[in-house]
């Protein structure tokens, strides 16, 4: 069972300058994207959304974020890369999901995934998020709204 709190600024630099994916999910390294750098590690710019770190076995594996725009949550999240591919994901969702129900009022819960994430689709599927829509980023790159029921 993961555990979350508010997600200092020492663990926001971690994340913003330890975690470092590879290959495909490079894209995913704070570091080398710097307006979203300047924006993850900036206490007030990040404060406009909720942002816990997560922890499993006392141990801090993971983060994620909701931006709220009145009654529609959008979902953030990501995993320290040496906890990625071990089968925690279902269990990490499941349980920000199980916090956001007894947290927040909503009427819609939504993410955001790249359509190559295929590791990523997979996990948001089997806990219960459905395709949405679809758009294309500044970058060219696809990105599906799913939409959790």
């Amino acid at each position: 069972m993961f555990k979350f709190k508010k997600l200092t600024q020492n663990k926001a630099m971690i994340i913003a300058d330890e975690w470092y994916y590879d290959d495909l999910y490079s894209c995913y390294n704070l570091k080398d994207r710097k307006e979203d750098y300047a924006d993850f590690t900036n206490e007030d710019i990040r404060n406009l959304s909720d942002y816990f770190e997560a922890e499993l076995n006392d141990c801090f594996v993971g983060f994620f974020a909701v931006t709220k725009m009145d009654k529609i949550l959008e979902l953030s999240l990501g995993l320290k890369p040496s906890m990625c591919s071990k089968k925690l994901g279902t269990i990490f969702i499941n349980d920000i999901i199980a916090y956001i129900k007894e947290n927040y009022n909503y009427e819609v819960l939504f993410v955001c995934v790249e359509s190559f994430n295929e590791r990523a689709l997979k996990v948001y599927r089997k806990c219960g998020f459905k395709y949405y829509d679809k758009t294309v980023d500044e970058n060219g790159c696809e990105i599906l709204f799913l939409i959790y029921q």
